[in-house]
């Protein structure tokens, strides 16, 4: 069946949740922040003109979605003035490069969408991916060449063998189960320890929690926290908004004597979970609240039965520090399409950034 590629303006790709929600149901990676909910969020913060979407419809023009793919157009000084696409298209916030794409389609797909954007006159021929997963480097044509200038190990929780959530913890985290699970205890002895997920209009109020919180710890010091940030905060609190309105957004929270002192965002699409922000309250820092959370996160999630979760961990991040067993390869990437100089502009960039990033992270931390 033929593919045909659509390029959308936001506007008018915010009418097709439907047929999203189709698609996502067909991908292995439904990445919500591609859906045209995130996209309407997203517009409190970037431009329209700056917002690409993809539409890879198989058979005519009014066929089925078979692929998705949100994309940014930007100039900065890490590129040296070229034109860059980016993905995701709010890299600071979002976490997650995939696009969403039929599994039975992923090469052809793939492979359309880079044809597409090689011929396209007015799109540069260079994308720089942000949490980019290697596995999609096999689904790319021959001449796309992908540079990886950091490369990690992102945790995940694939569906597992067994139901039973104990277990599966047991099996995961090893000898790190039994001493979590010890220090749970010990939080709980000193006061009264509530576990609490809230949905709906109650989550719009766990983000504030969270944002409070988080403006409490290092974030809030260095002035990185979403408090500091205004005009993040404003897309935050739109696509939260929009996530609850659909009932697509959890916020699990650990509570002591009813204050939170763990905190995590957990957005949800057809089954499949991304972990997307989390934070805690740094005095209780000895008993691991980040590790408690994340336990108290699988739990819930094997409750309800939607066993599939990809954790969100930055490069910054140990996947051994979560209890989760599944690994996915990621890089902060370049692909380049044929951009001449302005790939080799993007490269030089992205290797000069990983240097600031890690001295930025060192003297950031207490």
């Amino acid at each position: 069946m033929p593919l045909h590629i659509t390029r959308l303006k936001a506007a008018d790709y915010a009418g097709m949740g439907a047929a999203f929600d189709d698609l996502a149901r067909r991908a292995t990676s439904p990445n919500p922040l591609m859906s045209p909910a995130a996209v309407a969020a997203l517009g409190s913060l970037v431009p329209d003109p700056e917002i690409v979407v993809l539409a890879a419809v198989a058979g005519n023009n009014k066929g089925r979605l078979a692929g998705v793919w949100v994309l940014r157009l930007r100039r900065t000084v890490w590129s040296m003035g070229c034109r860059v696409i980016e993905t995701p298209a709010m890299p600071t916030y979002d976490n997650i490069s995939d696009p969403v794409i039929d599994t039975a389609l992923r090469h052809p797909v793939m492979a359309v969408f880079a044809g597409y954007l090689q011929a396209c006159p007015d799109l540069p021929k260079v994308i720089r991916a942000t949490n980019w997963p290697r596995d999609l480097d096999a689904t790319l044509p021959a001449h796309v060449v992908v540079t990886a200038a950091e490369r990690w190990q992102r945790a995940v929780l694939a569906r597992p063998e067994t139901s039973d959530v104990e277990a599966y913890l047991k099996a995961a985290m090893g000898r790190n189960y039994r001493i979590r699970s010890k220090r749970l205890a010990e939080l709980g002895a000193t006061g009264t320890l509530r576990l609490v997920s809230l949905r709906g209009e109650a989550a719009l109020a766990g983000l504030e929690d969270y944002i409070a919180l988080e403006a409490r710890g290092w974030k809030g010091q260095a002035g990185t926290a979403l408090a500091n940030e205004p005009i993040g905060l404003s897309y935050f609190r739109a696509i939260v908004a929009s996530f609850a309105a659909s009932d697509q957004i959890a916020v699990d929270q650990i509570r002591l004597d009813s204050k939170p002192i763990a905190i995590g965002l957990t957005v949800e699409a057809n089954g499949h979970n991304m972990l997307w922000k989390t934070t805690f309250d740094e005095t209780f820092s000895r008993f691991g609240p980040g590790m408690l959370l994340n336990m108290v996160v699988t739990r819930r999630l094997f409750a309800s039965g939607r066993t599939s979760l990809d954790s969100g961990m930055t490069e910054f991040s140990s996947p051994e520090l979560m209890p989760w067993s599944g690994r996915r390869d990621m890089a902060r990437a370049t692909l380049d399409l044929g951009a001449g100089i302005a790939g080799h502009a993007e490269r030089l960039g992205a290797g000069l950034r990983h240097r600031l990033r890690l001295i930025a992270r060192r003297l950031r931390r207490p």
